[in-house]
């Protein structure tokens, strides 16, 4: 008997990385993507969003599902600043280059998109969780007992553990970048969160406390994505020339051309992608109990912090704490140069 493929759902904010995880899981002969289900509470505006998401699609005819979620948070108004998603909802200049969707646009809400193919599943479903937790935060409170129980498990790229007494958020380096990207005391004083957390704080408590029924849920926070590094030199490294493989590389041309984020810059989501499907086996994974702070103050802001807890109802998690980097960029290689084999079975 062949292998059996993964089917996975991708809950993405639609950022450069996320480009970039979609991107490679269509080059992935042991996934079949299920669906692509969109936020706008992260890098992109939800119509943006889904539209990237579906000319990300077209690129090798792949007839997978895109559906849109929430437009706005469960909770504050928290959103990266508006200059930064100008350049996200048009993939930094790129979008116009990505053909027309090959497929109608899908009418269903993101949440009955996720709740859809747990119906259908005749194995575990993986989500890989790639933005802030609104959808799935609303998958969870909606879903029957028998659908939860259809997910293998959900891997989230989020959060920072607090290592050694230092804080390792993003969300106070982004905003503090450059003049026009601050947008306050809320954000400049919070060097603890990081920004999938941070973006709708309750829904990611909502979901690191879900115990009825207890899911498997995996973190690979900014401790793991610290360590791998995106580089011109992931662009050298793809020679494959088909649409996907090209597009990938001018993603990665622009984002190291261009960049004004404060240097380096990680490869976050395609770390997390790439681990949540099972392809890195050199990490350093840890188990422990998370819980996230879900106050905003104007001075020392921590909300949106992931932190370690004793209390015994909170589920233990898996958190990658490391991850190989010459094992992520030689699993990046084969994927980016593999061929086109993605296109879900009829």
């Amino acid at each position: 008997m062949g292998k059996c493929i993964q089917q996975i759902i991708i809950d993405t904010d639609m950022g450069w990385d996320d480009v970039m995880s979609i991107l490679l899981m269509m080059k992935d002969k042991d996934v079949e993507i299920a669906g692509i289900t969109v936020t706008g509470c992260g890098e992109t505006n939800l119509e943006d969003g889904v539209s990237i998401a579906r000319g990300l699609l077209a690129l090798a005819d792949n007839p997978a599902p895109v559906c849109a979620g929430a437009a706005t948070p469960s909770s504050y108004d928290h959103t990266f600043p508006r200059s930064f998603r100008a350049n996200m909802n048009d993939v930094m200049g790129l979008a116009p280059t990505l053909p027309p969707p090959c497929t109608p646009l899908d009418p269903r809400s993101a949440v009955r998109l996720m709740m859809d193919v747990l119906d259908a599943a005749r194995e575990p479903v993986t989500i890989i969780s790639i933005g802030g937790l609104t959808n799935i935060a609303c998958l969870l409170t909606w879903a029957s007992p028998a659908q939860l129980a259809r997910i293998g498990k959900i891997s989230i790229m989020g959060g920072a553990i607090e290592v050694d007494g230092k804080y390792p958020g993003n969300v106070a380096d982004l905003n503090n970048a450059k003049p026009q990207w601050n947008q306050g005391p809320i954000y400049a004083t919070n060097t603890s969160a990081e920004w999938n957390i941070f973006l709708d704080p309750l829904a990611a408590q909502t979901a690191f406390r879900w115990t009825v029924p207890t899911l498997p849920l995996e973190l690979v926070p900014l401790n793991a994505c610290n360590n791998v590094i995106l580089t011109p030199e992931y662009a050298d490294l793809i020679k494959a020339t088909d649409p996907v493989a090209s597009f990938l590389k001018a993603v990665i041309e622009e984002k190291c051309g261009t960049s004004a984020e404060p240097d380096p810059v990680p490869v976050f989501d395609p770390l997390a992608t790439t681990y949540g499907v099972g392809l890195l086996k050199d990490v350093k994974v840890e188990t422990m109990r998370l819980d996230v702070k879900v106050v905003d103050t104007a001075v020392a802001n921590c909300c949106g912090t992931t932190f370690t807890t004793d209390n015994p109802l909170i589920p233990p998690k898996q958190v990658v704490m490391w991850a190989s980097e010459a094992e992520f960029k030689a699993v990046f290689a084969r994927l980016a140069n593999a061929p086109l084999c993605n296109a879900p079975k009829e």
